[in-house]
């Protein structure tokens, strides 16, 4: 078994990704890596996780975890914040108030949230020169493609008060009115 705590290199995390021969195989080891033992505590969080992996086709969740193993961790703060690293593990931190939507009656909203975070890996974000607004709006637009819109722009809704995130809500409204879904 690897150890996804140490330091490895894009080629061994590329080439244990390539081991996996099915989504299921490759959901299987998420769910049974120590650090997702957390997940398999709360039937609600189980199922977001399975929503998420059914959702993505296997390309995806390939070119996602390729790069470097990625860890749900719970942690303190405010909903969701990914970490990208350029030599080890890269996380995904999962703040009490996203663990509460996850448990909620419409767990969709903490999923959009899930989404949006993996759409910063999936983007490559911190390896980019780019504007934070392009970057929320990339990620948006990752939940959006994978059928999360309203949900992530419920969550944003939320924050409304700050001029970015209304431009991320016109974003968001502008594709899903125009049926521009990227």
């Amino acid at each position: 078994m690897i150890n996804l705590f140490k330091k490895s290199n894009t080629e061994s995390a590329k080439e244990e990704i390539n081991i996996f021969k099915s989504k299921e195989d490759f959901m299987f080891t998420f769910f049974n890596k120590g650090h997702h033992s957390w997940i398999l505590k709360e039937m609600s969080y189980m199922r977001a996780f399975e929503t998420i992996f059914c959702t993505l086709d296997f390309e995806t969740i390939k070119q996602i975890w390729s790069p470097r193993h990625i860890a749900f961790i719970k942690a303190q703060g405010s909903l969701s914040c990914a970490i990208d690293s350029e030599e080890h593990l890269s996380f995904i931190l999962c703040y009490p108030e996203l663990l509460q939507l996850l448990r909620s009656g419409s767990p969709d909203i903490g999923i959009a949230v899930l989404f949006h975070e993996l759409g910063h890996l999936y983007h490559r974000h911190n390896q980019k020169s780019i504007e934070t607004l392009q970057a929320q709006f990339e990620a948006d637009e990752f939940a959006l493609f994978h059928g999360f819109g309203e949900d992530i722009i419920s969550v944003i809704n939320d924050y409304r008060h700050l001029e970015d995130n209304r431009k991320r809500i016109q974003n968001i409204q502008f594709k899903i009115q125009n049926n521009v879904i990227v």
